[in-house]
């Protein structure tokens, strides 16, 4: 089972999760393009480092942060104002799910 089927059967193909995936996979195709082929392969694959836990350095813990930070929030903005207006076809934590995956990505 992939992780983008477990997290879709997760939210029951919600419209919530179904956005978060099309315009996460957009805004790094946008904005970080070099690593699209990257979310594509952690998405389709059966492992990731979940629960955005971690022990680095300072450095790495930046470098990451200025990777995600680059395009998450644009996404969690564009995610917002299509989904949380339709309560009925979305889940709050579906972005949170999707950016608890990101860790892997990069």
């Amino acid at each position: 089972i992939s992780i983008e089927y477990q997290l879709r059967e997760m939210f029951e193909h919600s419209r919530g999760i179904d956005e978060a995936f099309s315009i996460t996979r957009k805004r790094i195709a946008q904005i970080q393009p070099e690593y699209e082929k990257y979310f594509n392969k952690v998405m389709e694959g059966h492992n990731f480092i979940c629960c955005n836990i971690f022990i680095a350095s300072r450095e790495i813990v930046g470098a990451y942060c200025e990777w995600l930070f680059s395009f998450l929030p644009g996404a969690v903005d564009e995610w917002i104002s299509l989904c949380m207006g339709d309560k009925q076809n979305e889940h709050p934590r579906a972005m949170g799910f999707m950016a608890e995956r990101l860790f892997s990505v990069w």
